[in-house]
């Protein structure tokens, strides 16, 4: 009831909240204090109402003694001076006005003791007042007696002499048992205030334990609870699962932040995923590129093949001029070598220079696919820079419940923790949006490295073509030449030395065009072995992506198909 009561959108403020549990639990422990200060105020009152009765008593016991005293003061003024008939009249009225006083005292202080029920000290007292009436009638005989002895004092004293020490012995046990019955109620409601106060501070001390359990129960079921929830989450998140549901609750500062963080770790799972996804395709051009450049080594390594049996043929037919300048009369037979030497030549060199060709146009597609793979880190740039604003957002988020945590003091301490979770997964994050952004410009720098081998490469094969063109001309003049060498001998000296130096710079063309081979052959190495490194930045970034888990079933799916294509 209590928390359907909390969960009402009116209490959708934590402060609130809060608020509302203290008030609760302030209003128990201050209703538990007024009871006992009123209590403590009732027994304050019985207390002086028993001090102020006794206190009152005391003092019309002491003024009873006082008039009892100043009627025998009288008494003996009526003997020392009751020879004078003024003087004694005079006495006599006043020994009469203070017995009439006492008399009326002791009776009002009877009433008052037998109202407030206090019997024994009634009793005392009613023992007092007969002693008085007795006195009385003592007095008068003693006084009729000292009239019959012509008024002599001594004959008089001597009648009632010792008569007023019962009634005095009467009050001062009166008193004594006034201060006795005053003491012993003053003690009563001292132990019964003594026991208000315990019963107060019971009171008090159940309604703060009891205010305390309550305030305890709620702080647990509507912060604690949630926040430890929330807490398991986030480590979830910081251990790279996202694949596990959040608990999120209430429309409170925690429920807010529970969404916050739900909106994150799922804008994050799919950007994880996205990355996933760009990752196989980096991997599968790199793939491509290295299958690609394979080809195109073997290609040239063919070309060197062909090349240096170019070059054996060629010193081969430069062997046979000179052997035709040593015999003359082998001039026919020679030419006719020359001119199918020469054909062969020609047909090499046409197979050399399509061959060529063939490699111009690897070259020129493994740079477009070089090209492909610099767009692509472009795109893993971009995304990169996705993941890098997000990082900031969470860190910016992280750090407004670190302010709203330090102004909550205590019960934001938790949210504080939370806060300097959050902001700790965001600098994670960038940091390893930064160490994934150095990989893609180093790739981007690998790529730039290859497509300028490849543009070199392709210049070199433009140049070789031209070269096998040029050769494949001077072989349509050598085979010119055999053929005049077969129509005449007489310029067979000249031709033949024109013939062995156009060799000569054949064989050195053949020799360029198999060290530009080389190169190129180079050049297809290290491309094959940059994309072989771009396969391993895939790989790393790939096995940096699968710490974390993902509900990315359908991307999954589609990596099998880019796969298999």
């Amino acid at each position: 009831m209590m928390m359907r009561f909390f969960s009402n959108a009116k209490f959708s403020n934590l402060t609130i909240k809060l608020l509302s549990i203290s008030a609760i639990v302030g209003t128990l422990i201050i209703s538990a204090s007024l009871y006992g200060l009123i209590a403590m105020w009732s027994s304050m009152n019985h207390l002086v109402k028993i001090i102020e009765t006794g206190q009152n008593q005391e003092r019309k016991i002491l003024v009873i003694s006082l008039h009892f005293k100043e009627q025998v003061q009288e008494w003996k003024n009526v003997l020392l001076r009751g020879k004078n008939s003024a003087d004694r009249e005079k006495y006599i009225s006043k020994f009469k006005n203070q017995e009439k006083i006492v008399q009326q005292q002791s009776n009002d202080l009877l009433k008052e003791l037998n109202r407030l029920q206090l019997h024994s000290l009634a009793n005392q007292l009613k023992k007092f007042t007969e002693a008085h009436k007795v006195l009385s009638q003592k007095y008068q005989q003693g006084f009729e007696h000292f009239k019959h002895s012509n008024f002599n004092s001594e004959a008089g004293d001597t009648a009632i002499r010792g008569i007023d020490r019962e009634p005095i012995k009467i009050l001062t046990e009166v008193a004594h048992l006034i201060s006795k019955q005053l003491l012993a109620d003053t003690e009563l409601a001292v132990k019964k205030k003594q026991q208000v106060i315990i019963l107060t501070m019971t009171l008090i001390t159940l309604a703060v334990i009891i205010g305390t359990i309550i305030y305890a129960f709620l702080i647990k079921v509507m912060i604690i609870r949630r926040v430890q929830n929330l807490t398991h989450d986030l480590k979830l998140i910081a251990a790279g699962d996202f694949t596990h549901p959040l608990h999120t609750s209430g429309h409170d500062e925690i429920g807010q932040i529970g969404l916050a963080v739900k909106t994150l770790k799922e804008n994050t799972g799919k950007l994880i995923a996205e990355i996933t996804k760009a990752t196989h395709q980096v991997d599968h051009a790199a793939l491509e590129m290295s299958s690609t450049m394979s080809a195109t080594q073997e290609q040239l390594d063919k070309q060197a093949q062909k090349s240096t049996h170019a070059s054996s043929a060629m010193n081969t037919m430069n062997d046979s001029i000179k052997a035709i300048v040593l015999k003359a009369e082998a001039v026919a037979e020679s030419a006719l070598n020359a001119n199918q030497k020469s054909l062969e030549g020609q047909q090499m060199l046409t197979q050399t220079r399509d061959i060529i060709k063939g490699l111009a146009n690897e070259v020129n597609t493994t740079s477009q696919i070089i090209g492909t793979l610099s767009e692509s880190s472009d795109n893993v740039g971009s995304i990169l820079d996705v993941i890098k604003g997000i990082s900031e957002q969470t860190n910016m988020l992280a750090l407004n419940a670190a302010i709203e945590a330090a102004r909550a003091g205590e019960q934001g301490r938790g949210f504080a923790v939370v806060a300097d979770e959050v902001r700790g997964l965001a600098q994670r994050t960038a940091e390893s949006a930064g160490q994934i952004d150095d990989l893609i410009m180093e790739l981007r720098s690998h790529a730039s490295k290859a497509v300028e081998a490849m543009e070199k490469g392709k210049a070199s094969t433009e140049q070789t073509v031209e070269q096998s063109q040029k050769m494949s001309d001077i072989l349509t003049i050598i085979i010119n030449s055999v053929g005049e060498i077969s129509k005449t001998n007489s310029t067979i000296s000249e031709s033949i030395s024109k013939q062995s130096a156009s060799c000569d710079n054949v064989n050195e063309q053949i020799n360029s065009i198999s060290q530009l081979a080389k190169e190129a052959n180079t050049s297809t190495s290290q491309t094959t072995k940059m994309s072989q490194s771009l396969s391993e930045l895939s790989s790393n970034l790939a096995l940096l992506i699968s710490q974390f888990k993902v509900n990315n079933t359908s991307t999954s799916q589609e990596n099998k198909k880019t796969t298999l294509t």
